[in-house]
């Protein structure tokens, strides 16, 4: 797992600089993050509300395991 968020990591300015000096996307990089990180807000909070439910109340010692798994998700 922390491999894999090192690796994502690093290729951020890869990807910045691919979206930097393409012409249709400069614009979204700059001014269009507020989707981005209201859709990954949502996301996380829909996410952690089903595995409670699912998880949770089926087996609840099993499910402090999986707290916050959902932040490890890479977009």
């Amino acid at each position: 797992m922390l491999l894999l968020l090192s690796c994502s990591l690093m290729l951020i300015p890869l990807w910045w600089y691919i979206s930097h000096h393409n012409e249709y996307t400069n614009d979204v990089l700059y001014t269009g993050w507020t989707p981005i990180i209201g859709a990954m807000i949502i996301s996380r909070q829909v996410s952690d509300l089903m595995m409670d439910i699912s998880i949770g109340v089926s087996v609840k010692g099993v499910a402090s395991l999986f707290f916050g798994v959902s932040w490890w998700q890479v977009l």
